[in-house]
């Protein structure tokens, strides 16, 4: 569960000690979503150790061999209590949504790359599937996360096809629309099926997008990046991880100032905001972002108390929908991961997370589109 951070969750979202304020009791009473990442490989469920756990540059780690520390040589700073472990491993998955549901998450944003026969996609896909089949016996909800990301990766292999990424779009987002958008499990945002994506990195204009949604049977609620859902005619944005709130030796006050500027970048509109917590930062990527300290779960906390923003889900009794990222991407801290952003940081690959790439500690500008991550893989491993 890269980004779900299961033991500081217990503490934060579902309750506050006696001297919280009104905006954390507020806060707590919001529907909590941690963003999973399922791309993990182990040889004695899939046949061999995924680039997830080995990493994609040489010299590539071997989990089955101990490090110096004495536990296995993965690619990340933190390892799963657990051990290393498959996303689609039945096993697995009931331990990650039970820790997840005693944690009071509330359900999961699965990172989904799509059902195209390429690179690592299927691997995804399969663990996707996995966790979304299970939820429901949970009485968790889910919902995905698009990388339209991909259709670099494609184009660049020839693979892309020729209809190019809006034919890709549409197979994607129809096969959403086929298996996931109908479940009585899947979120819904004043009463349409909700679909995030993580960009737009390469679609990044309206009409691709417009064209994939016209022939479903009811149109989701779209949500993107916040500094760039508007390119797109998306219904509104979500933050990603952020550090200028804890920049320096700021207070309390300057940072809870600073979390409600942050959580209002998409929108000042709550209907067009979908906010995310942040447990912590730390990436191993060849040139790693800055790192966010953990502060022993208050940059959690502080993250949680400040969810003043977020959109209304009809099927939670208006509750708000928050993202808990984990500061991670596939290499953080494995006993820790709420729905987090992009680059491993600390918590349990147990819970899985991500984090936004930016550019030298801050966030992106207006209009001003993310990188791809460094090191994110274009195959399995």
């Amino acid at each position: 569960m890269a980004v779900l951070a299961v033991t500081a969750t217990m503490a934060c979202s579902h309750g506050f000690a006696g001297d919280a304020t009104a905006g954390e009791r507020a806060a707590a009473t919001k529907l909590v979503l941690a963003h999973y990442m399922p791309w993990y490989e182990t040889p004695e469920v899939r046949g061999a150790w995924g680039g997830h756990w080995r990493g994609f540059e040489p010299p590539l780690h071997d989990p089955s061999q101990n490090g110096p520390d004495g536990l296995p040589d993965i690619y990340s700073h933190y390892h799963p209590l657990i051990g290393p472990y498959d996303s689609t491993d039945p096993a697995l998955v009931e331990c990650h949504l039970a820790q997840m549901k005693l944690a009071g998450i509330d359900g999961v944003v699965v990172d989904w790359y799509g059902v195209a026969e390429a690179f690592d996609f299927p691997v995804s896909h399969g663990g996707s599937v996995a966790v979304c089949d299970a939820i429901g016996r949970y009485g968790m909800r889910f919902a995905a996360c698009y990388e339209d990301r991909i259709m670099k990766m494609l184009a660049d292999q020839g693979l892309l096809g020729s209809g190019g990424a809006e034919e890709r779009l549409r197979e994607d987002i129809g096969w959403l629309s086929k298996h996931w958008f109908s479940r009585p499990e899947y979120l819904r945002v004043g009463g349409r099926p909700l679909l995030m994506n993580f960009g737009p990195i390469q679609v990044t204009e309206p009409a691709p997008w417009a064209a994939a949604f016209a022939d479903l049977p009811q149109q989701p609620a779209f949500f993107a990046l916040h500094h760039l859902w508007r390119k797109v005619g998306a219904d509104g944005g979500f933050t990603w991880i952020h550090w200028e709130p804890w920049k320096g030796e700021a207070d309390d006050d300057a940072v809870r100032a600073e979390l409600e500027r942050t959580f209002k970048l998409p929108s000042s509109d709550p209907k067009q905001v979908i906010a995310s917590a942040v447990a912590g930062y730390d990436d191993v990527y060849k040139r790693p972002n800055p790192r966010l300290d953990h502060r022993d779960g208050k940059t959690l906390r502080q993250s949680l108390a400040r969810r003043g923003v977020g959109v209304a889900c009809r099927d939670r009794s208006a509750r708000d929908v928050e993202r808990l990222r984990r500061g991670h991407d596939d290499r953080a801290d494995p006993r820790v991961r709420l729905h987090v952003p992009r680059g491993r940081a600390g918590g349990d690959p147990a819970a899985q997370g991500r984090q936004t790439p930016v550019h030298g500690g801050r966030s992106p500008a207006p209009g001003e589109a993310l990188p791809g991550p460094e090191g994110r893989p274009p195959a399995a491993g």
